[in-house]
């Protein structure tokens, strides 16, 4: 189970279905959740309020009252939620988003990240920095996302370590899950998988935790494992992707493009990630 669930929303707004689908979660697994409340405030230099101490208070004061905003409307929201929760809020605006977020992050056991898409760039930094820092997964909902907890899961199987610490990562998901799909897809047109066995191994392993995983197999798709995860997601009317996160270094994926990038940037239905 996931004692500790942290539910950030750090860019001075609330996510509906974050909020909505944490909350879902929290009280089916029992679990404590954690509202992070910021917000940050660009300036053009980081030590100015030394010499323009007025200017940077001016710049400051609005943002703090959109925390202190936030933090009231998510107490007001959870106090009829039904579940254990604790409302934190991090005024300390002239900190980025993910410095807001990092120290919460390492003491629980699952984040959930609302994600707006009309900052990618802010969003990227944020879902990257976590995955790979923090030590902890995230799952990640889009806007127009179900607000309610994932029963049809599809894990996007690849035997990496990033894939294997998903899988276990995400197994009180799993286990609450109606229908499990294991999903592998050829990624080279020439050279069929070899996941099989690992995928019937993992298929049994799974078994021993009363999860009934269904193995598909997809060919090579034009475009890579990125949208033909999606197509298959909308073939079978998943509503949860379970995958590794950057397999492959930030720095390529942010310049090549790659699957995590493609699920951050695309998937309709909430996706859990582990690094």
């Amino acid at each position: 189970m996931y004692c500790d669930i942290l539910l950030p929303f750090v860019l001075g707004r609330l996510h509906e279905q974050a909020l909505g689908l944490a909350t879902a979660l929290s009280r089916e697994q029992g679990s404590r959740l954690v509202a992070l409340a910021g917000a940050s405030v660009v300036v053009p230099v980081a030590t100015g309020w030394m010499y323009y101490p007025a200017v940077y208070t001016a710049l400051h004061e609005p943002a703090k009252e959109t925390v202190r905003v936030l933090a009231t409307t998510l107490e007001e929201r959870l106090a009829d939620a039904g579940v254990d929760w604790l409302v934190c809020a991090n005024e300390r605006v002239w900190e980025g988003p993910v410095d807001q977020v990092m120290p919460q992050a390492g003491c629980v056991d699952l984040t959930i990240l609302g994600l707006h898409r009309d900052d990618p760039g802010t969003e990227d930094t944020l879902v990257s920095s976590l995955l790979v820092e923090s030590g902890v997964p995230l799952l990640l909902v889009p806007p127009g996302a179900r607000d309610a907890v994932p029963r049809h899961v599809v894990i996007a199987w690849k035997s990496t370590r990033e894939a294997i610490r998903a899988v276990h990562d995400a197994l009180p998901l799993l286990i609450a899950a109606q229908r499990v799909h294991l999903l592998y897809i050829d990624s080279d047109p020439d050279d069929p998988s070899r996941e099989d066995d690992a995928s019937l191994r993992l298929v049994a392993h799974l078994r021993r935790h009363g999860v009934t995983a269904s193995p598909v197999h997809r060919g090579y798709e034009e475009g890579g494992a990125g949208p033909a995860i999606l197509n298959f997601v909308k073939e079978s009317g998943a509503d949860c992707i379970v995958a590794g996160g950057y397999g492959r270094s930030r720095a390529s994926e942010f310049l090549f493009g790659g699957v995590t990038r493609t699920l951050i940037r695309h998937s309709p239905i909430p996706v859990f990630l582990a690094h």
